[in-house]
């Protein structure tokens, strides 16, 4: 009988976490040199059901190497999806979750921003700030696909890039060309932001803010813990899309206020 209680609960038993392990400690791409990852096991903790919490993230350790970087000393990195005059560079980190089988249960490209980028840009511009020997923590949001998996790795890529700035001509003969080649910068740069990218971002975190607001209203404590993230990505996408109408077609603009709609409506 004792026997048979066991079998039994066995089989009604949840999982309480999941876990992964780096498959290397080498990080491909163009930082290979710059970074490592920690040989250490992630792990993230279930909810009562078994499920995935909402905001749950996996935590990855990387250490600066004594390499340096491919960039002079004075350039500030600012993570993938940061725009604006005084961005001069950017990089990033991805990270491929495989299971026992080898099969991708989750993947992030180190160019990837937003959602589909590592959970905070901050992780990432605070690892360009360390001195040889020290670590930092990058965060990526925990996929559903890994709660199926028996045994679970991970690899992390990297990317860097300098961001081109237009020069200004020293000729006074030139004004007028100046002016001119002043307007096809302004129009480029209108043009260069991919607001459908943009866009598929913005609906996924209002759809995570709406999980958020379900678990206020009922009373989950745990949303507590989750608002300053979701005021941080508030702000981040406040600033992203600031004067965007002005550069968004009809097509993009009705797509952006049906979103916004769809979060102010959650609301009440």
């Amino acid at each position: 009988m004792a026997a048979i209680m066991v079998a039994f609960a066995s089989c009604g038993s949840k999982k309480t976490q999941i876990s992964m392990k780096p498959e290397t400690t080498t990080i491909s791409g163009d930082l290979s040199d710059c970074f490592e990852v920690v040989d250490q096991e992630c792990i993230v903790k279930l909810d009562k059901k078994g499920n995935v919490e909402p905001f749950a993230t996996w935590s990855v350790k990387l250490r600066r190497t004594d390499k340096p970087f491919p960039f002079a000393d004075d350039i500030d990195v600012s993570a993938y999806g940061t725009w604006g005059s005084s961005v001069e560079a950017h990089g990033g980190f991805g990270i491929e979750v495989v299971d026992e089988n080898g099969t991708t249960v989750q993947k992030s490209a180190a160019t990837g921003s937003g959602f589909s980028g590592p959970y905070s840009h901050e992780d990432v511009e605070d690892l360009f700030k360390l001195k040889p020997g020290e670590t930092g923590t990058i965060r990526w949001s925990v996929d559903d696909n890994a709660l199926n998996a028996k045994e679970l790795k991970f690899t992390i890529s990297s990317a860097f890039e300098l961001c081109e700035k237009s020069g200004v001509s020293s000729n006074d003969d030139d004004d007028d060309d100046d002016f001119d080649d002043d307007d096809d910068d302004m129009a480029s740069s209108k043009s260069s932001t991919n607001w459908d990218a943009v866009l598929d971002e913005y609906e996924s975190y209002v759809n995570q803010y709406i999980a958020f607001m379900k678990k206020a209203q009922k009373g989950d404590m745990s949303a507590m813990s989750d608002y300053p993230k979701m005021l941080e990505k508030a702000e981040r996408f406040s600033d992203k899309l600031g004067g965007a109408e002005d550069e968004m077609t009809s097509t993009q603009l009705s797509r952006y206020m049906k979103i916004t709609n769809k979060m102010a409506n959650a609301a009440f």
